[in-house]
């Protein structure tokens, strides 16, 4: 058996070096073969085995290489598996982040909308009660000033106090002038009976009667005579007139 079998043209050229042969890549495997033989140092056992070292370190080193490839190709897939589920799961995250995003805008915006509606619909609300209120205004202003108006009301007045003649009626109109004349203390004496009083003559009755119960205790006062009469409302004596006259 020759012992260049299974050798290559780098395992021969190593073994040419080892002899103290002067080779370089120009050479091909006949040549080196030929380079090897001729040297001086050539002895067949002891090249024999120097071939087979040569060979089983070469074809230990391309193993590694394999094997350090095969390690780098698995280390390069998986990192290219991670950073694809990385990407992938980014892309998840954005997306679902976005959608989220639009749906919150979704809602504000819906609920702007809606607002703004609300707010539309308070404003025509008021805007319609307003209207209502300044017809109701207008109205009442309307009703109020007319002749008729006026009319009605005096009569309603009249046949809610039952002044069924002319005399009645009159002593209501002279009973309304006083009271709106007395003092607001005066009224409020008189509070439970005061919208009851509409005669003249039991009016100043209860007023003669309440000054000289004021009199009493505040000082001794002659009396106060009360009088009147229907064409000039009424009269009173001296001390009526420096007491009550200018509340009237």
């Amino acid at each position: 058996m020759s012992i260049f079998a299974g050798a290559r043209k780098c395992d021969l050229k190593i073994l040419a070096e080892e002899l103290g042969e002067t080779v370089n890549d120009s050479h091909n495997l006949k040549d080196l073969k030929k380079i090897i033989l001729a040297s001086k140092e050539y002895d067949e056992e002891s090249a024999k085995e120097w071939m087979n070292m040569i060979i089983n370190e070469r074809t230990e080193r391309e193993e590694n290489e394999i094997r350090q490839e095969a390690m780098a190709e698995r280390k390069r897939k998986d990192e290219q598996e991670i950073a694809e589920r990385k990407r992938k799961e980014e892309q998840e995250i954005a997306e679902r982040k976005r959608k989220e995003e639009q749906e919150i805008a979704e809602r504000r915006h819906q609920e702007e909308i809606a607002e703004r509606r609300r707010q539309k619909e308070i404003e025509l609300r008021k805007q319609e009660y307003e209207e209502r209120k300044r017809k109701d205004e207008i109205e009442f202003e309307l009703q109020k000033n007319t002749p008729w108006s006026r009319r009605s009301f005096f009569n309603e007045w009249a046949n809610g106090v039952k002044a069924d003649s002319f005399g009645k009626l009159s002593d209501l109109i002279i009973t309304d002038q006083i009271k709106r004349k007395v003092s607001q203390e005066i009224k409020d004496h008189f509070i439970d009976e005061w919208s009851k009083l509409n005669s003249p003559d039991d009016l100043f009755e209860k007023l003669a009667d309440y000054d000289t119960l004021r009199s009493t205790f505040r000082s001794k006062q002659p009396r106060k005579e009360w009088h009147y009469d229907k064409q000039n409302s009424f009269k009173d004596d001296s001390a009526f007139t420096t007491n009550e006259k200018k509340r009237l």
